[in-house]
């Protein structure tokens, strides 16, 4: 997915549940248009969101988890979910949104209790989780799925994913049960991952944390899961966070990647 400078949305590759938004369900090996207008957009594994300069929250591919907000399996055309949305970041399972009042809502199929407000694997229409949010993240991981939200104050809180702590060598969900847990302040932007968290400060350096046994933390070797956030680097403008690898734009327009993929180490090369 792709928007262009004049808010045009495009997408291209496979498509077989429709998320390609076109209306078909066929590959395509070059950029289609697919609507005008568009603020921001996100991509999980088989299904698509976007916000649109009104503010409204659109989504369409595959709907095995109710994140469509209805009972069909897939839709191949844009469908409208939400208005007054200013964030979305869509997991394997849920999607979680920052409304306009700053409140956080999610919704889809509670299989990790990451709607902690609800009981676990309850399928669930937009439920409110917190208030005076700015940003929330979470990732399309099939294995464990956790959220992070920034509080308009910059505070960091990281909710849901029972398996989140361990992973990490945390103690997350044994201090704080279901309740968010506050992990850090002074941050603008949380990004997360496969069981790793990289954090934007006010200052535009990265830090990371989490698992890193393929150097997905970008420290520049392979280790055991990291306990406390690590500064990768300064000047840090954009980042994305992949199944075990990472990138990161610096303000100087360099570009950077690291981690690895099935068994290929990109740190140790």
């Amino acid at each position: 997915m792709c928007v262009t400078e004049d808010c045009t949305l495009w997408t291209w590759g496979e498509n077989e549940f429709g998320q390609l938004g076109l209306g078909d369900f066929d590959k395509r090996s070059q950029p289609v248009c697919v609507m005008e207008e568009v603020k921001l957009a996100c991509a999980g594994e088989y299904q698509s969101f976007v916000i649109k300069k009104d503010h409204t929250l659109w989504g369409w591919g595959l709907n095995d988890s109710g994140t469509l907000l209805d009972a069909d399996r897939y839709c191949h055309t844009p469908k409208l979910l939400l208005d007054s949305v200013v964030h979305v970041s869509c997991g394997s399972h849920i999607i979680v949104a920052v409304r306009q009042d700053g409140t956080l809502w999610a919704w889809g199929h509670n299989i990790y209790g990451t709607i902690f407000t609800e009981p676990m694997y309850r399928r669930c229409k937009p439920v409110c989780l917190m208030k005076n949010i700015a940003e929330a993240s979470c990732f399309p991981s099939d294995n464990n799925v956790f959220g992070l939200a920034i509080a308009k104050n910059s505070d960091l809180y990281c909710f849901g994913g029972e398996k989140f702590g361990s992973k990490i060598n945390m103690s997350i969900r044994k201090a704080g049960g279901k309740n968010p847990i506050k992990l850090a302040q002074n941050i603008s932007h949380a990004y997360a991952g496969n069981d790793v968290v990289f954090l934007q400060d006010k200052w535009n350096r990265l830090f990371a944390f989490g698992r890193n046994e393929l150097g997905q933390c970008g420290t520049g070797k392979s280790t055991a899961g990291i306990k406390i956030p690590t500064l990768i680097m300064t000047h840090a403008q954009q980042v994305a966070s992949g199944y075990f690898h990472a990138m990161c734009l610096q303000t100087n327009g360099n570009l950077w990647i690291w981690g690895g993929d099935y068994g290929i180490n990109i740190a140790q090369r």
